[in-house]
């Protein structure tokens, strides 16, 4: 079936060049109501540079996972308004057909084309996925090389007879027969190891029904070792099958049956496996290193990373995961393996080193990567964060108050009555003269000003009329008068002169209308409803701007009183968390437990145990906090169990900030209301791995330590199984755990919890640094991956060039770097400018270069007696930034300052229509 896509006219032309590609299939399949299913499945193309997706359909066969297809033409993209598209080509292509040896010709011409580039490792990749995923025949196959030159054909019969031992038994006799004629050599790759390893699956060799031995001819060799190590299959083994069999004996290893006598078997089976278990191997040597079964070994380790037989782990690749981001996890954990114990504990890796890794593994033509650092760092399992939506407080206050007659006055109580009838009524308005001195149009006036006007208008030869209104007026609220609705009507009757009105939906009120004498009666008679003390004094409850909103009687006496004293006093059933259990007390009350005890949490001993925990974090908590009030508010508490002083706005507003207050926790509040803390809410799709900070501070309320976690506060972190003390299962170890067997343990106890090593941190934000940018490591002509180019000096990776012979910016240098300053910056030759004194300038903080740049650079020569080169020497005193002096990075002209014509200004680019005044404070220090 033949489909069609728009791609850019550049991308086109490369893939003119070499005209495949895959497409991977999405499977999305829902059903309606009726329970008709509803296909909305697509196929996808994985280079985003072609754009294509389309709806499933009858394409191809879904069960492969990808599609590999062929140009089959193009023709001019043409627009809505019939123009040819300058930027923009329609396409033609086919899913790959076996019996077409046309086909298999495109196919094999980008083998041969990516053979030539040295650093591609994949080459293969397009030709064997079709040959292991197709069903092709020899004579086809035999019709496609008859095609090609001898030479050609030679080069065809070597590299062929390599990666064809991969593929299934009868493929291989296929294979041998298409060498055969073409006078080549090869031998079928069937190990007898591994046919009898695979017969061990569930049956012994002499039990195997005729349907399951013709089974293995169909497989290729990695479906075959999949289903030796598939944990969900087993395998009937004898004794005397471990001792003769490496896969066997490898196998019952691996599944912590048996010990190894030689750890090199790993490194012969290693490359055949895959990525999920090649980790898995890792661990399981490590778990035996613990064990004293065996020692450290830096050269296995090596051996593991740059494995001779490499090339069957680029083969499994192109079979199962084509184009897609090549899994780097394995070789990265090896080389940091290596790397800590050649620099003795100090470091894990450098970023030129993982840099490296990435380069020299990646598909050159389809450069993507995934380190899968979550696979062996421990991510954040929703730590422990301040549940600011939910928690109420560690502490409540109330104000002991008495009320201020002096504070009654007309003017005073009437700007009540105004606060109440603005709360619960609409404002009057007037018109007044726009050029007028702000007083009301009299309505014999203002209805010629609001009068509609007409004229005339002619279209099309034809008469008609248009209107418009004069806009020289406009509205004021009354300050005195307002629309009430019925329903409102209520809420001001008490302190109306006249409390019968005739009734109407809605009513007119003016202030006149309304009694200070009966809000001041009003007033005097607050008291009662409170908790009335000596002294006319009485104590109001503690309440927030949004109670005064909305409570009248509040608001009067925030207005009418004067605050004497105030009480704040802990909350009471407050916790931190129970699933937490930040001080150990579940813990100790769960060893107390039986078993069954434990399993049965709907039972009353369990029930029971449950709350004699949520009594001691709150006695805990309720300690800690007494504590923490008497430092703060430096006096004791009374009888009554709260802190009575003099009343202090500032103090108290700081106190309950301080003191999480929002509210006052009710007896029948919920749980969630009364805990501290809760699960942090993960929504990135980033993997966030758990690397936490210890704080200096700890918490103000409760004295509670926490970690500093990506800028927010953590108080239980991921790190508590990461220690060989805390976990026993090999399956699960870290690089946390894999460092202290090496004796190199990184992590140390706080009173918080475990703290990573500062090289945990560095390895992350290295290992996410090189990512950034590897991601620019494509050359935008072409696509090809970019090596750093030959002449570079120093540091061989802040300049790159593409390799591709046939792309027209072959060998051209792509400075790539991170801006020296802001260390967040990245810096790509291809998008910003120089200044005028040749550094490129950072996109991010707009640095480029200063005085002191230069300086340091003078003193290694300096220092070491020797001349100041010319280019240095001639920019001495003569930087950019530490002047004040920036430029655009879009066009490389000076930043100015701009007058936007309404007299505001700010610092942009003239040229580009650019405004910098969006940058941080303290950008141009």
């Amino acid at each position: 079936m033949v489909k069609t896509a728009d791609i850019s006219k550049t991308r086109y032309e490369e893939l003119r060049k070499n005209p495949v590609f895959f497409l991977k299939f999405f499977e999305n399949i829902h059903y309606d109501n009726n329970g008709k299913e509803i296909d909305y499945s697509r196929w996808n193309s994985l280079d985003r540079e072609l754009n294509i997706s389309f709806e499933a359909g009858v394409f191809a066969n879904r069960e492969l996972g990808y599609a590999l297809c062929v140009l089959e033409g193009e023709k001019e993209k043409i627009d809505e308004k019939g123009n040819l598209s300058s930027d923009t080509i329609t396409i033609k292509f086919h899913c790959a057909d076996p019996n077409s040896v046309n086909d298999w010709i495109n196919i094999i011409d980008c083998f041969a084309i990516r053979s030539q580039n040295r650093e591609d490792k994949y080459a293969f990749m397009e030709l064997l996925w079709a040959l292991d995923k197709l069903f092709w025949k020899k004579e086809t196959l035999i019709s496609a090389w008859a095609q090609y030159p001898e030479a050609t054909v030679q080069f065809f019969v070597k590299e062929f007879t390599k990666f064809g031992r991969v593929l299934s038994y009868y493929k291989q006799v296929e294979l041998k027969s298409v060498i055969s004629h073409y006078n080549g050599r090869y031998d079928i790759y069937l190990p007898d190891v591994v046919k009898l390893a695979y017969k061990c699956i569930l049956y012994r060799p002499s039990q195997i029904p005729p349907q399951r031995k013709a089974k293995i001819e169909l497989l290729n060799l990695f479906s075959i070792v999949d289903e030796i190590f598939n944990e969900s299959n087993q395998l009937v083994i004898v004794e005397e099958d471990i001792a003769s069999n490496s896969i066997i004996q490898f196998h019952s290893w691996i599944h912590g049956h048996h010990s190894l006598d030689n750890y090199n078997l790993i490194l012969n089976i290693f490359p055949l496996l895959s990525e999920e278990i090649r980790l898995q191997i890792v661990k399981r040597y490590f778990h035996d290193i613990r064990n004293k079964h065996t020692s450290f070994d830096v050269d296995l380790i090596k051996g593991l990373k740059d494995n001779k037989f490499e090339d069957y782990i680029r083969y499994r690749y192109c079979v199962e995961n084509p184009t897609e981001p090549v899994v780097l996890t394995v070789p990265l954990l090896c080389d940091t393996l290596i790397t800590l114990h050649n620099s003795k504990g100090n470091s894990f890796q450098t970023f030129d080193g993982i840099l490296d890794c990435a380069m020299t593994r990646c598909d050159t033509a389809h450069p993507a990567i995934d380190f899968g650092l979550q696979r062996f760092i421990p991510t954040c399992n929703r730590g422990a964060v301040y549940n600011i939506n939910n928690f109420k407080g560690f502490v409540d206050y109330a104000i002991v108050r008495k009320l201020n007659e002096s504070l009654m006055t007309d003017e005073h109580l009437k700007h009540a009555l105004v606060y109440l009838m603005d709360k619960y009524a609409r404002r009057q308005s007037y018109p007044v003269c726009c050029y007028g001195e702000g007083t009301k149009i009299p309505d014999a006036i203002f209805m010629n000003c609001a009068k509609r006007r007409e004229y005339k208008i002619t279209e099309n030869g034809q008469e008609r009329l248009k209107y418009y209104s004069l806009r020289c007026f406009r509205y004021q609220q009354y300050d005195d008068r307002w629309d009430i609705e019925d329903e409102n009507l209520k809420h001001i009757q008490g302190f109306m002169n006249e409390s019968e009105m005739p009734h109407s939906m809605t009513y007119k009120i003016s202030l006149e209308m309304l009694s200070t004498d009966k809000l001041k009666t009003y007033i005097l008679s607050l008291p009662d409803k409170f908790t009335v003390l000596q002294d006319n004094e009485f104590l109001v409850h503690s309440y927030n701007r949004r109670d005064l909103d909305k409570n009248f009687d509040l608001y009067l006496i925030q207005e009418f009183s004067d605050a004497l004293k105030m009480r704040i006093s802990p909350q009471k059933g407050v916790i931190v968390g129970l699933q937490f259990d930040v001080f150990g007390f579940w813990k100790v009350i769960r060893q107390s437990l039986p078993i069954k005890v434990l399993d049965d949490q709907q039972g009353d001993e369990y029930k029971a145990a449950l709350t004699k925990y949520k009594e001691q974090e709150a006695e805990e908590v309720r300690n800690r906090c007494l504590a923490s009030l008497r430092r703060e508010l430096k006096t004791e508490i009374t009888n009554d169990a709260f802190f009575e002083l003099k009343y202090d706005r500032t103090l108290l507003s700081d106190t309950i900030k301080r003191f999480y207050f929002k509210g006052t926790i009710e007896e029948n509040d919920e749980l969630h209301q009364r805990q501290f803390l809760t699960q942090s809410n993960l929504t990135s799709n980033f993997a966030k791995y758990c690397a936490p900070q210890l704080s200096v501070a700890t918490n103000p309320a409760i004295n509670l330590p926490y970690f500093w976690c990506r800028g927010k506060e953590c108080f239980h972190n991921n790190l508590g199984t990461q220690t060989l003390e805390e976990e026993n299962n090999w399956q699960n170890y870290t690089l946390f755990h894999l460092s202290e067997i090496m004796g190199f343990p990184k992590l140390h106890k706080t009173v918080a919890g475990y703290e990573p090593d500062p090289s945990v941190w560095q390895f992350i934000a290295i290992t996410n640094k090189v990512m950034q940018k590897f991601r620019r490591l494509k050359c935008r002509v072409c696509g090809h991956m970019m090596f750093t180019e030959r002449t570079s000096g120093f540091n061989r990776y802040n300049y790159y060039e593409c390799i591709n012979p046939t792309c027209s910016e072959v060998r051209i240098p792509v400075y790539l770097n991170f801006c020296f300053k802001c260390k967040k910056g990245l810096i790509d030759s291809r998008d910003t400018k120089q200044c005028p004194n040749g550094w490129y300038i950072c996109p991010t903080c707009l640095a480029c270069c200063d005085n002191e740049q230069y300086e340091r650079q003078a003193q290694r020569y300096i220092l070491t007696k020797r001349p100041v080169p010319s280019r240095i020497q001639n920019k001495r005193g003569y930087g950019h930034n530490d002047k004040g002096e920036y430029f655009c990075p879009k066009c490389g002209n000076p930043i100015q300052i701009i007058d936007d014509g309404h007299g505001n200004t700010f610092r942009g680019c003239p040229e580009c229509n650019l405004n910098f005044d969006a940058k941080p404070d303290g950008f141009y220090n």
